[in-house]
């Protein structure tokens, strides 16, 4: 009997001894498992990322040529072009262009002087039928009184200079549908009597003086007096024209129509 229970007792703790080794073999693999799992989770700091950092690097090294840099890091040489710096194109080039116009440098005409005189009337001349009348001076009638005049003047906008009571000299005006650089309005007796226009050229074209030619024949008829340089035409209210073209040194060619009562 006592070797029997000795023989149970045995086999009882052959059995635990035999569970324990199990447990024990169980937990050490599991260990391992997770152990495992947990390595394949974290970044690898071994072999193959040194690797990939080198080969980076490499990359990096063999990229940043000359002229180029990190986007963190200044350029050596800011103000050398071509250095951390794009090159500006060159401009494209200009054409040529031509000089500009040159001023007219002829000296201006000399003050003026009262020099109207009323040509005489032919006594065989007539002008044509349905002639118009003078009638007025850049806009202003003629036997208009000075104050008036020069309130006229005004009124229009034109720039002028008085000389005494009898002259008035006035600058690009418009008359008989030609700009007339220089003018000069005669008065008599406090009274608008006439005026005198001129217009000054380097060219010896006669092209104002023959349009004005033409107009005044179709308008008056032909010239009660002309010469190679100088026509006169008379108007229905006692007025007359004359148009005259002349070479005065130094100005060069010199353009006049005289005209009034």
């Amino acid at each position: 009997m006592r070797r029997l229970i000795i023989l149970l007792a045995a086999l009882v703790a052959a059995g635990n001894m035999a569970i324990d080794s199990q447990t024990r073999t169980s937990s050490g693999r599991n260990g391992h498992r997770q152990h495992t799992e947990q390595s394949s989770r974290r970044p690898s700091h071994g072999t193959d990322h040194g690797k990939d950092n080198r080969k980076r690097s490499h990359i990096d090294h063999h990229d940043r040529k000359p002229g180029h840099m990190d986007n963190n890091r200044p350029p050596h040489h800011p103000d050398r072009p071509g250095i951390g710096h794009h090159i500006p194109s060159r401009p494209p080039h200009a054409p040529a262009m031509r000089p500009p116009h040159r001023p007219d440098h002829r000296p201006l005409p000399p003050r003026p002087h009262y020099n109207y005189h009323r040509p005489p009337r032919p006594h065989n001349w007539h002008y044509i039928s349905g002639a118009p009348s003078l009638g007025q001076i850049i806009g202003i009638t003629l036997g208009t009184a000075f104050v008036t005049a020069i309130d006229n003047l005004t009124g229009q906008g034109i720039a002028y200079t008085p000389y005494g009571d009898n002259m008035v000299s006035v600058t690009n005006v418009s008359q008989f549908g030609y700009i007339w650089p220089r003018a000069t309005l005669y008065y008599t007796d406090g009274l608008l009597t006439g005026g005198e226009f001129s217009y000054y050229s380097h060219s010896a074209i006669r092209d104002r003086y023959t349009q004005l030619y033409n107009r005044f024949t179709s308008q008056w008829g032909y010239p009660a007096s002309v010469s190679s340089t100088q026509a006169t035409w008379f108007t229905p209210d006692n007025g007359f024209v004359t148009l005259d073209h002349t070479y005065s040194s130094p100005y060069g060619y010199v353009t006049t129509l005289t005209l009034g009562h």
